[in-house]
């Protein structure tokens, strides 16, 4: 069963191949255009005095080819196949400045069934110079249609609309005999890329055929069991704007130039070119944020900012194209925005009410304003100190005041001082004591030991001395005097507290 497969087949491609690849992997696919370049003998006709901008006398035909010759060169992002209304022609020609029949004879057969187009080159990536030496006011053969031999368009003959059309279709299809393959078949694009028509016409149809009928058949065009909605754009060149005939292919082929008419018109080279660039800005593919790989290029919404939606849970992907703004205050990005909470938080910063102001000297409810709202009742708050009184104000005395205390040093700690009453209250550290010969700090002064004890008696002739204490140990007793034998002298020479005692010497 045949489908339509522009839109299905653009998603399917962007399922295939993925929902988003890295910016070097992505490729540009841009539209595919059968141009119908109008060649009747009409084309001759004037349209305004002086040189157009190619440097040729102006008529519809030099300003076409040079408006066409821009169109090829300027968009690089699409791909122009040529077609012109059949012709057979003879003789020779041989100039660089030609423009209208450059001394060729050619002829077209009318009916009203003849597949009266001719496609001289086919879409291909690259084929610009092809295209362009049909344009290009120089011609070296009259009956050549091979690449490289400067043929030129030649205006002559009638206008047979619906065999160009025709002959489109057929070369879409792959049913052209010179080239026998279609272009969308060999396309690895062809689910998503577009393709179109431009006939670009100086009149109605002369041949008797009906080239609604035909546009409306390329809208229906069949490739390998699949149907390819081709539209066909339409340039009135030289026709007066609103042409039923002319409105009525535009309609069928399914476009619509900007204003009240759905077919383009033209005048001279520079409405040309400004018809030509409308249907290019209306055809050219551009990415909208939409879930769908709207230029073909196998990345989805590439170039726009995407949201999540995952309140308090785990982060999907971002595909959102619009930003459904954080709805819970959790402390996550929620909706995957590089912010977290924006919206959300109170003044100070955190989820939840802002916290009520209270009488401390400072601004709790973070609105930059400190205390107000009458809270102090009179007061004026300010620091708490240890004095007995509210200094802050919040009704109550001394509240919460501490200090540090002590030293750490030796076998001291510090600790914490409690206001209580006006008053600080002892450290909780570990204070010093009187130091004693144990090899420690005891009065945390810094030194361990380090002092001296008196050794020795000061009773009759001994004297004392002093002993140092050195890592927990007194040493030997230093300066003493120490006692003698006992004399008959009146002394206490041995130290015993008693004078001359047992008669010493025999006296």
């Amino acid at each position: 069963m045949l489908m339509r497969a522009r839109h299905l087949a653009a998603l399917a491609f962007a399922v295939a191949v993925g929902t988003a690849v890295s910016a070097s992997a992505q490729v540009t696919v841009g539209p595919y255009f059968t141009v119908i370049f109008d060649n009747s003998g009409s084309m001759t006709s004037s349209t305004g005095g002086g040189t157009n901008s190619c440097g040729l006398p102006r008529n519809r035909m030099s300003d076409a080819k040079c408006v066409l010759q821009d169109v090829v060169n300027g968009y690089g992002e699409a791909t122009f196949a040529l077609e012109r209304f059949r012709h057979s022609c003879s003789g020779s020609c041989s100039s660089s400045t030609c423009s209208t029949t450059c001394g060729c004879s050619c002829s077209l057969t009318c009916n009203s069934t003849a597949n009266a187009g001719e496609v001289l080159v086919p879409l291909a990536s690259g084929n610009q110079s092809d295209v362009l030496e049909w344009v290009d006011y120089s011609c070296n053969s009259c009956t050549s249609l091979t690449p490289g031999t400067q043929p030129e368009l030649h205006a002559s003959g009638n206008t047979p609309l619906a065999g160009a059309l025709r002959a489109a279709r057929e070369y879409y299809q792959g049913l052209d005999p010179r080239f026998g393959t279609s272009p969308i078949a060999t396309d690895s694009f062809s689910g998503c890329r577009p393709y179109y028509v431009i006939l670009l016409t100086d009149g109605d149809e002369t041949c008797g055929g009906n080239p609604a009928t035909a546009a409306t058949e390329l809208r229906n065009t069949n490739v390998g069991g699949t149907l390819y909605d081709i539209r066909t754009f339409v340039i009135g060149f030289g026709i007066t704007p609103g042409d039923a005939d002319t409105e009525a292919i535009a309609t069928a082929g399914g476009t619509d130039a900007p204003g009240s008419n759905r077919a383009f018109y033209a005048s001279d080279e520079t409405s040309l070119a400004l018809a030509f660039s409308q249907i290019m800005a209306d055809s050219i593919l551009y990415e909208t944020c939409n879930g769908v790989d709207d230029d073909c290029d196998m990345a989805i919404d590439e170039g726009y900012t995407l949201y999540c939606d995952r309140p308090g849970g785990t982060p999907p992907p971002p595909t959102l194209c619009t930003d459904p703004g954080e709805t819970v205050c959790d402390g996550i990005d929620d909706n995957c925005n590089g912010s977290v909470d924006e919206g959300l938080l109170n003044a100070c910063g955190t989820c939840g009410a802002a916290p009520t102001e209270t009488c401390n000297a400072s601004d709790d409810d973070c609105d930059g304003i400190i205390d107000e709202g009458g809270v102090c009742m009179g007061c004026v708050p300010g620091p708490e100190l240890c004095d007995g009184l509210d200094n802050d104000c919040d009704m109550a005395v001394d509240e919460s005041l501490t200090r540090p205390c002590g030293t750490n040093t030796g076998v001291c700690t510090t600790g914490t001082e409690t206001c209580s009453a006006g008053a600080w209250g002892a450290c909780s550290g570990i204070g010093p004591s009187p130091e004693v010969c144990d090899n420690l700090d005891n009065d945390c002064d810094g030194v361990v030991d380090g002092f001296s004890r008196s050794c020795g008696s000061g009773v009759g002739e001994c004297r004392p001395g002093s002993q140092v204490c050195t890592a927990g140990m007194f040493g030997s007793c230093s300066g003493a005097t120490g006692p003698s034998a006992e004399l008959c002298d009146t002394r206490d020479n041995d130290c015993d507290g008693t004078t001359d005692e047992g008669n010493p010497g025999g006296g």
